[in-house]
């Protein structure tokens, strides 16, 4: 178990989970492209906002912050976009700097499990479902940051404990050791937290539970076809998209 600033990150177990699942090439040829292209892609978007504002503090005055801010009615205007550009937006130095060292400490050990596309797509997933839910629940607030996708990794940890049938309790206390954080901390989106932890959890499971889900749907000749766990990996993203539609027509103002 490793602090931080946002509460309680277990490397440990993410690497022996990611041990059992499929062998990974040794630590000096490892490379988690897809977290450090995470993390470069914050870092980037960052610097562009406090280069339109004069205080490197207020990131809000900026321009560019506006227009990829979540924010539900500037989305309800057509600007859907903000559902996904506001996952690479933060608030402030610090806000920017304690997601990125999370991202940075669970995300490689996932990646090297998951594989990079089964991980950018439990990412991205989480991401959608983090603003989809945050949109039903805080519509009137400005939303951002990466956080949201980050639980939806630390659910996919879960989901990958219970698949391998590993001891969950040390990922269950960093959940709930993170869950009170964001309850107790103020200007924290907890409904984009759980909305991330939600369609994390939703999509691992899709990847890794599809044979499951097939036989129990009663059409276990799908397990053959690799394309299933995709589908059903497509199906959560839809779910996710739909949320967010449906909460733009549902808008009145």
């Amino acid at each position: 178990m490793r602090s931080a600033p946002v509460g309680q990150q277990c490397v440990e177990c993410v690497q022996q989970g990611a041990k059992s699942v499929r062998q990974v090439k040794p630590l000096r040829q490892a490379r988690a492209w897809v977290t450090w292209a995470l993390i470069a892609v914050n870092v980037l978007v960052y610097s562009a906002v406090v280069g339109g504002t004069d205080e490197t503090m207020a990131v809000t005055t900026s321009p560019l912050f506006r227009d990829l801010v979540l924010y539900l009615p500037w989305v309800a205007q057509g600007e859907l976009w903000r559902t996904v550009t506001a996952g690479f937006l933060h608030f402030g130095l610090m806000h920017i700097g304690v997601n990125m060292l999370s991202l940075a400490l669970i995300g490689p050990g996932l990646e090297h499990a998951f594989g990079r596309e089964r991980y950018a797509t439990i990412y991205g997933t989480a991401l959608l479902g983090s603003s989809a839910i945050a949109m039903w629940f805080s519509p009137n607030a400005l939303v951002a940051g990466a956080s949201g996708a980050i639980y939806g990794l630390l659910g996919a940890a879960l989901v990958l404990y219970l698949r391998e049938r590993l001891n969950p309790q040390t990922i269950i206390i960093v959940l709930v050791l993170n869950i009170g954080l964001s309850i107790s901390l103020p200007g924290i989106s907890l409904a984009g937290h759980m909305g991330g932890l939600l369609f994390g959890v939703l999509s691992a499971g899709a990847l890794l539970y599809y044979r499951e889900v097939c036989r129990g749907a009663g059409v276990p000749d799908l397990v053959q076809k690799p394309s299933t766990p995709w589908v059903l990996a497509a199906v959560v993203i839809a779910l996710s998209v739909t949320l967010i539609v449906a909460r733009v027509l549902t808008y009145s103002g």
